[in-house]
């Protein structure tokens, strides 16, 4: 810990999205961000515990019909403890990934210079897969978040479970219907801090003509399940289940999983969109 004058005190201060200040002492609780961007200030040298996550990715739809399911979203990385020291006169940006939207990366989680995890990616259509888990570009005291699992190839066939990790897992892979039979979505992966947290597989609608949207995915820790596939009157196909959302991470000192990957879309006539992966998180804890 570096050691501020004596009787002076170090004070920690940001604008953005939110505003405020607080004074740094140990013991002192957490000063926890959501996802946005921050400028933050000290007006003394200090070593601060740092800990966060990435955005998860989001899960793909199902966007070529009979053909693929949809893949799964990969986790955000994170880091579970680094110091980083901050220095007055400089204001350090911090920006904290939201998760992924369908189709649509993670957003990732940084502070100027000192610290840079990536968001998951998205799973995609066109050739079935899941993202890959994000990485971490800068920073230590953590790793990747597990990628997401494929869709299902061909009329009928299942999606993939989303990849288990340390951090942030994967959300699962997005079933196909079929004209006889139909392929369910997986479920998302779990992450060391919730080893029950990966959302199940949607169910399929099971018959021709159902009522859309018959079986979503179940949402993770800090990831959301996929929407299950449109199923309309016209065409007489079993609609295919969606994938379940992949499990967050939790990093001491938060009470909540971050950062899964969002599950997948089913492929049915009309297909059904991904789940959004979870949002980033990230925090200053006191010194030591």
């Amino acid at each position: 810990m570096l050691t501020p004058i004596a009787g002076y005190r170090v004070v920690l201060s940001w604008t953005g999205t939110t505003s405020g200040s607080v004074r740094v002492y140990a013991g002192m609780a957490p000063v926890i961000f959501n996802p946005g961007t921050y400028a933050i200030t000290v007006n003394l040298p200090i070593a601060l515990p740092f800990r966060g996550v990435a955005g998860g990715g989001g899960g793909n739809g199902g966007p070529y019909g009979l053909s693929n399911g949809g893949g799964g979203g990969g986790g955000g990385a994170y880091t579970n403890g680094m110091s980083v020291t901050l220095m007055p006169k400089q204001t350090y940006t911090l920006v904290v990934g939201a998760g992924g939207a369908s189709g649509a990366d993670g957003g990732a989680t940084t502070l100027t210079g000192l610290v840079n995890l990536g968001g998951g990616k998205h799973g995609t259509g066109s050739v079935e897969a899941g993202g890959a888990g994000g990485t971490v570009l800068l920073g230590s005291g953590g790793g990747s978040g597990g990628a997401g699992g494929q869709g299902g190839v061909g009329a009928g066939a299942s999606g993939a479970a989303g990849a288990n990790a340390t951090g942030p897992a994967g959300g699962g892979g997005g079933g196909v219907s079929g004209p006889a039979t139909e392929g369910p979505g997986n479920s998302g992966g779990n992450s060391s801090t919730h080893s029950g947290g990966g959302g199940q597989g949607g169910v399929p609608s099971g018959a021709p003509n159902s009522t859309p949207n018959a079986g979503d995915g179940g949402g993770g820790f800090g990831g959301q399940g996929g929407r299950g596939g449109n199923n309309f009157g016209a065409i007489s196909e079993r609609g295919g289940g969606p994938g379940g959302g992949g499990a967050g991470f939790k990093p001491t000192g938060f009470t909540s999983g971050y950062g899964g990957g969002g599950g997948a879309g089913a492929a049915c006539p009309t297909p059904g969109a991904g789940g959004a992966g979870g949002q980033g998180i990230a925090g200053f804890f006191a010194p030591t």
